[in-house]
């Protein structure tokens, strides 16, 4: 199955419907085929953060807040560096980070002359002086992931150029340990040494129990999800179930704050499938480590599935006890309840579709952070001699039933060569309605049948809807959604 078309259904005053599920594309007779389907939840678009009216480059990838200031950290490689603002939205000067002090490697040279100079003190009866470490300022590389420690303040970036993660203070200072002289030594940042894998890989993950403090590092790279206690040191690594042959790559991991289970989003194939379709799971642990349960990629009811190659970019849970999952495959952002019931999707705000949907967080009001960058479509933009498209990160508030008439489903069938029938259930939920579908056909799209629509009045049960749809192409990609008014 290919990768679907995102399609979103408009009803009531210009708000547009929570869950929008790709259904991917699918191939019928000879007549190349594509759906969506919404349903009542409705996450509402409060606006979008920017540091000023050019919006983040089109790499922004990351967003972490510190739930107990609602300040909000945003990860830019584009701009090289991360950016803070408050939890208005307004951008703090002077806050942002854009670099590390690394220690400076000993020359040979300089081995000998530390090691001489030590030993002539212990002949003199005198304690070695400790050395301090001489720093030098590197640009922050691969950054997206970052944490915050909502106790301390502290926030703790995933750079993966130096693989290796470097905290900060509040006030955005890179934190040092220091020895007996007072004098700052390398020590605060935190790398895969003491990890089974001996270092860790490029594309990490964050997430902090807070709680505990304790830090949870999701490498990619080395298939495994590592923990370390607040002071930075090694504790261990969440087993995975299944057996060493099952390929798990975890991509994104978050912690409910609430129960303290950990959540993994990972491609791959969960270890209780038969079929290697690379659908990607959920894997659920509790605070000790133990396997819980698992969210399956597959389709089943309601929930449209991962579909083949999900890249997971975000994960989070609410104060709602929600889970929040975005794929940038299908540019959505899934949602779920606590116990891995599938709730619907977010594909876009009012102006459109998400570009290229990245890292997500949530604040303690349970307002929804999206990164949405572009890199990729920018890439087919400038090949096309078109400007490249400002990053943003868009902000939603928590979810709310719509008083308006819903869809309960959308799905085609009767499709042949040239026609097909687009079927959809809809619910008028006590509200004067009539509907029509609307079926697109590269940048072309007709109302059928035409606009109004028809009535179906103002009942309170769902009802069957379809329409005829004649005089398709062949082989040809088709879109469609229903609209109600």
């Amino acid at each position: 199955m290919g990768r679907g078309v995102v399609v979103r259904t408009r009803i009531g005053r210009g708000s547009w419907l929570s869950r929008a599920a790709v259904l991917g594309v699918l191939f019928l007779g000879a007549l190349v085929w594509s759906s969506a389907a919404s349903a009542a939840l409705v996450h509402p678009l409060i606006g979008t953060i920017a540091k000023n009216k050019k919006g983040f480059s089109d790499e922004v990838c990351g967003v972490a807040v510190d739930r107990a200031s609602g300040e909000i950290y945003v990860s830019d490689p584009g701009a090289e560096d991360i950016q803070v603002f408050d939890k208005t939205g307004a951008f703090l000067a002077g806050r942002a980070i854009s670099s590390v002090q690394l220690v400076e490697e000993e020359s040979e040279k300089e081995i000998e002359e530390r090691k001489a100079k030590e030993k002539a003190e212990v002949e003199k009866g005198k304690t070695p002086k400790e050395v301090a470490g001489k720093f030098e300022r590197e640009e922050l590389e691969e950054f997206c992931s970052t944490a915050v420690n909502e106790k301390t303040g502290e926030l703790y970036v995933a750079d993966g150029g130096e693989e290796t993660i470097f905290p900060f203070d509040k006030e955005g200072n890179q934190i040092f340990k220091t020895n007996n002289e007072g004098k700052r030594i390398a020590g605060a940042e935190i790398t895969g040494k003491p990890t089974p894998a001996g270092e860790f890989g490029s594309e990490l993950s964050l997430a902090i129990d807070q709680k505990s403090g304790r830090l949870y590092v999701a490498d990619e790279a080395d298939e495994a999800v590592d923990y370390f206690n607040e002071a930075g040191e090694y504790e261990g690594q969440l087993a995975f179930p299944g057996g060493a042959e099952d390929e798990h790559l975890p991509a994104a991991v978050t912690v409910d704050q609430q129960t303290g289970e950990v959540y993994v989003a990972a491609s791959g194939q969960a270890f209780d499938e038969e079929d290697n379709n690379e659908l990607g799971f959920v894997y659920v642990f509790d605070s000790a480590g133990n396997f819980l349960r698992e969210i399956s990629g597959q389709r089943q009811g309601p929930f449209p599935g991962f579909g083949e190659f999900p890249i997971f970019k975000g994960i989070a849970v609410g104060p709602e006890g929600n889970l929040y999952l975005s794929d940038a495959t299908r540019n959505v952002v899934f949602e779920f309840s606590g116990s891995g019931s599938y709730i619907g999707e977010i594909g876009g705000t009012p102006s459109g579709p998400f570009v290229e949907v990245s890292s997500i967080a949530l604040n303690e009001a349970g307002d929804l952070y999206v990164v949405d960058g572009a890199v990729t479509r920018d890439t087919e933009r400038l090949l096309l001699g078109l400007p490249a498209l400002p990053g943003v990160l868009d902000e939603f508030g928590p979810a709310t039933l719509s008083d308006t008439p819903t869809i309960e489903s959308e799905s085609s069938s009767g499709i042949t060569s040239s026609q097909a029938t687009l079927n959809a259930t809809v619910d008028p939920t006590g509200v004067a309605t009539s509907y029509y579908f609307e079926l697109c056909h590269e940048a072309s799209c007709e109302d059928i049948p035409p606009a109004p629509g028809v009535g179906i009045g103002s009942g309170e049960a769902p009802l069957q809807v379809s329409a005829n749809a004649t005089g398709l192409i062949a082989n040809a990609g088709y879109s469609f959604r229903v609209v109600l008014k």
